[in-house]
């Protein structure tokens, strides 16, 4: 082959990987953006739940309260959160256990259920918010909250 035919095969090349790139390029950006966009969203829908946990952990049986902790099941699915369901799982029994006392062993228990269940919270809380990019402990969580009262 003469340098002339193998200019031109290059000069062809370039243009076809040219063409292509201006096509694919915009496909490729999108995916990307909505990948970003799918990402930001699941984490904005974590911080919900965690932030309304947070704001009404003083008021449980605020129906907002309620609500986000039944949507930790459907939030926090990654593998990398199964200390949050767990947590969850734990609370959950206990607020059912809890339910299940007659009028009596409530009153008898009252203190103490209310506490056990603080601690879990508190716990559930401590790891919903280490994935989230916050630092809080226990203490702060069950202390630091405004109390009518």
């Amino acid at each position: 082959m003469t340098p002339e035919i193998l200019v031109v095969i290059g000069t062809i090349g370039i243009s076809v990987l040219t063409v292509v790139a201006i096509i694919v390029a915009p496909v490729i950006a999108l995916n990307v953006l909505r990948k970003a966009d799918e990402d930001r969203e699941w984490k904005n829908r974590k911080l919900f739940v965690f932030k309304t946990l947070m704001s009404n952990r003083s008021t449980r049986l605020n129906p907002a309260f309620v609500q986000a902790l039944n949507m930790i099941d459907i939030e926090f699915t990654a593998a990398s959160e199964k200390g949050i369901h767990d947590a969850w799982k734990k609370l959950l029994d206990y607020y059912n256990d809890w339910g299940g006392k007659t009028p009596e062993q409530r009153k008898v228990d009252e203190n103490w259920d209310f506490e056990r269940a603080t601690s879990l919270l508190a716990e559930l809380l401590v790891k919903m918010g280490k994935q989230l990019g916050y630092d809080f402990d226990k203490v702060y969580i069950k202390k630091a909250c405004f109390r009518k009262g």
